[in-house]
């Protein structure tokens, strides 16, 4: 009976250990699939940075000239 009871717990041992194995496996393919998520959500992040950094060195300029524009032809037009 003894031996029975430790065959029997050694079979659940092994299949603890087998379960345990199928975990670890999963967890690197979810931890890979996040590192690839992640790749691509900073290459997206950093082509937005750019296209700011872009409008932020062409749109003040262009509001300073409107305004100029503007203020141009209120004097013109001798309202101030």
């Amino acid at each position: 009976m003894d031996e029975d009871v430790a065959r029997r717990m050694l079979e659940v041992l092994e299949g603890i250990r087998a379960n345990q194995q199928v975990q670890l496996e999963r967890q690197a393919e979810a931890m890979e699939l996040q590192k690839r998520q992640y790749e691509h959500v900073q290459s997206y992040n950093a082509g937005a940075l750019k296209g700011a950094r872009r409008a932020m060195t062409i749109i003040p300029p262009l509001i300073v000239i409107v305004l100029l524009l503007i203020i141009w032809l209120l004097f013109r037009m001798r309202i101030f």
